[in-house]
This record gives C-alpha cells, sequence and structure tokens, in this order.
C-alpha cells in the first residue's frame, strides 16, 4: 500500500490498532472512518505542498544567492561625467607623451590642447610646474590675461586663491597648492566667470569641473 505521505511505504497490521509502521520504523495514525481519512488527507496534501514549495525556493536559493553575490562584488569606478582623459586609471605616476606626470593638472590641460590641436611639451618648451606656465608662456611668446576665453588655460601661481560658485548657490574660495594650477576653460559667462575642467584640484588626482574665476588666462593654442 502506497502511504499517504510522500516517498512513504506503511505496512498495516503490524503495529498497534489505529497505526501504521513506516519504512523508517516510525508509527503513524491510521483512520477509522472516511472523515477522519479526508482530513488526514488534507493535512498531507497541505504538507505535499508546503514541501513542495520548500523544495521550490531550496533549488532557487543558488540563483538567488549568486544574483546577491554579483550585486555585492564592487564594479571599478565609474568614470566621471566628461572625464574621457586616458590615463585616469594609471597608479604609476609616470610621464605622460607631452613630459608631464601623469594624472597632475598640467598633464590634463596638455591633452586637452592636444585634443583641440595645440601640442605642448615640457621636455622641448619647458612648461615646468602649473606655477611655471605664466612665465613659460610668455616666454614663448604666448598671450596672457585676465580676458577668459574658451580653450585657454585657466592659471594660479602657488597659493593664489580665487572665486568659485558651488552649484548649490553662493560663492567659495579656492587656493592653489605650492605647485600652483591650471585648468582647461571650456565655457565662458556674461559675468566674466568660467567653466573649467582639471585634474588634481584637491590633491586626490582626481577630475573635477567647477565655475570660477581663475587669477589669468592662457592662450596657448
Amino acid at each position: 500500500m502506497q502511504g499517504l505521505g510522500p516517498c512513504r511505504r506503511t505496512t498495516i497490521g503490524a503495529g498497534e490498532p489505529g497505526q501504521a509502521l513506516l519504512a523508517g520504523g516510525g508509527r503513524r495514525h491510521v483512520p477509522h472512518n472516511e472523515d477522519d481519512y479526508f482530513a488526514l488527507r488534507l493535512k498531507t496534501l497541505r504538507h505535499d505542498v508546503d514541501g513542495s514549495e520548500v523544495t521550490r525556493r531550496l533549488l532557487a536559493l543558488p540563483a538567488l544567492l549568486g544574483a546577491l553575490l554579483t550585486t555585492a562584488v564592487a564594479a571599478p569606478p565609474a568614470q566621471a561625467a566628461g572625464d574621457d582623459y586616458p590615463y585616469r586609471a594609471d597608479t604609476t605616476q609616470s610621464s605622460d607623451p607631452w613630459g608631464f606626470t601623469k594624472r597632475q593638472c598640467v598633464s590634463f590641460a596638455a591633452w586637452e590642447l592636444k585634443q583641440h590641436g595645440t601640442t605642448v611639451s615640457n621636455g622641448s618648451q619647458h612648461w615646468g610646474n602649473a606655477r611655471d606656465w605664466d612665465e613659460a608662456a610668455r616666454r614663448l611668446g604666448r598671450t596672457v590675461t585676465t580676458r577668459p576665453k574658451v580653450g585657454a588655460v585657466a592659471q594660479w601661481n602657488a597659493g593664489e586663491r580665487s572665486t568659485y560658485y558651488p552649484d548649490g548657490g553662493g560663492t567659495g574660495t579656492v587656493t592653489a597648492g605650492s605647485y600652483g594650477h591650471v585648468a582647461y576653460v571650456t565655457n565662458v559667462y556674461a559675468d566674466g566667470s568660467v567653466r573649467v575642467e582639471q585634474y588634481n584640484m584637491f590633491g586626490n588626482r582626481a577630475f573635477s569641473a567647477m565655475h570660477l574665476r581663475a587669477p589669468r588666462y592662457l592662450y596657448v593654442a
């Protein structure tokens, strides 16, 4: 006789009245009337359904865990909006093709200039650190002015301060470090302020864009 539970067999008469011996040695109640039978069958069917649901959920568990683990794995840092500088993931601090240390402000400015048709070479033209760029520009016959234009290089000497405009409103002050700072001008506004793109403004060798005013602008192109 096939038992009422899944994958079990019972032997009637081998145990006490009203019970059945299970294959594993346990005992099971045997119904004495039809109502008892249907009540027990309903209980067993519920057990079967519950068991199937548990089995289904257990079988689905590896896939669920796999999805969770995939989500938990850290993805590479997302590229900052507007940052297409080719050395943004560099960790060697080696020189770029123009003779500047990668992921420094001077390297990013040189790369931007190259993208717009102007090549600067630290090896042959001796641009030096960012604080030297205004003097290098004058020596090379380039314009150094307080009037900005798109494509110019915004430049700060060591310790120079200027006003910037946070996205949330108001004003702030940026101060160049001991090596100075340079940035590439992408927009000029009616009030004479500019939007610049730059690297390493905050000492983290990373890209940023800011709305600000610079002490001077170099027409390198």
